[in-house]
């Protein structure tokens, strides 16, 4: 995966995540990777408890439709435990995570192609339950502390 650059932006529509999503049409149209949160970004929470996936805002699906690009989900777990908290807490962690070895996991699902046919709301619904899916698998492979669906 070539640079990562970090446009998030929490509302729809604004110009940070226009221009967040048309620096990833061009990044695709030159063949790189692009990794998407389709949530809009990381949330922002207190704990070190992970959560599912929330709702996807639609800057996903026009990316893939508009460059033809395959959806891979992705399910991460256990970063949290060492980002999460204040940046003293944060520190702290990451200064002794040599002592209490924090365990992270990765899942990686099976690569999705959106359909011209489907609705938004298909393609949506779709991908959600395929990250979601892939969240569930690194979760449990992990053991991680989960927070039910919603929050």
């Amino acid at each position: 995966m070539s640079s990562l650059k970090r446009g998030t932006s929490r509302c729809t529509g604004t110009t940070r995540a226009a221009q967040a999503l048309q620096e990833a049409q061009v990044a695709r149209t030159a063949g790189r990777s692009v990794l998407v949160y389709p949530e809009g970004g990381l949330q922002h929470r207190k704990g070190v408890r992970e959560a599912p996936p929330r709702p996807f805002h639609p800057g996903l699906l026009h990316l893939a439709r508009s460059t033809g690009a395959q959806i891979v989900p992705l399910g991460q777990v256990g970063a949290r435990a060492l980002a999460s908290g204040s940046p003293c807490e944060q520190v702290a962690r990451l200064l002794t995570a040599p002592l209490h070895r924090p365990r992270l996991h990765v899942h990686v699902g099976a690569p999705l192609r959106l359909e011209g046919e489907q609705t938004q709301a298909q393609a949506l619904a779709l991908t959600h339950t395929a990250l979601t899916q892939a969240w569930h698998t690194a979760a449990r492979q992990l053991g991680a502390p989960v927070l039910p669906t919603g929050h």
